[in-house]
């Protein structure tokens, strides 16, 4: 179910998922409970959550907040580990191939990432983001957060282009 939603971006199913974490936590499966609930959970896996603040799981209210160090240092602790977080790289869409990435990495200046990065895709009207993984040239997995906030009605899509751009520098570069 994780894979399907970080796939389609299904915002529905992460209210739902999020929700199921606050039962697992024994709270109420409410959505005001919800993105408490979630931010305990991270901090019971000894993971810093310092700049995090949700409003809701789906992510598509614009009171959420998290930095890119911590979106970088959660992604970090997900690829280093061998649990059950261990399973949210693989389950992100790929460059060029799967879920909301599936079209993107197909054009000359961007297929060189194709296939090496794994990748969670955020747009709002006025957001737009791109954190995960991508292999380098030489071989090394380098995390990433990208991040752009209060862009202009409309032009999130440039926004997702430069990233895509940031991303197949790093898939191309030898930074060991």
């Amino acid at each position: 179910v994780v894979q399907n939603m970080m796939l389609a971006s299904d915002n529905v199913s992460a209210e739902v998922l999020g929700r199921e974490v606050a039962l697992a936590a024994g709270k109420p499966g409410s959505g005001a409970e919800a993105p408490l609930a979630v931010i305990e959970t991270l901090r019971s896996a000894a993971l810093d959550t310092g700049s995090i603040a949700l409003e809701d799981v789906s992510g598509l209210n614009y009171g959420n907040r998290i930095s890119a160090h911590d979106l970088t240092t959660l992604i970090q602790a997900a690829a280093a580990s061998d649990g059950d977080l261990s399973r949210l790289i693989p389950g992100m869409p790929v460059g060029g191939l799967s879920g909301t990435l599936a079209e993107r990495y197909e054009d000359p200046e961007t297929t060189p990432a194709a296939g090496r990065v794994n990748a969670k895709t955020g747009t709002l009207r006025t957001v737009t983001s791109l954190a995960g993984t991508v292999l380098t040239a030489d071989g090394r997995l380098l995390v990433f957060s990208l991040m752009a906030d209060d862009l202009q009605p409309g032009t999130a899509g440039r926004g997702r282009e430069v990233f895509d751009e940031a991303v197949t520098l790093l898939a191309e570069c030898g930074c060991s």
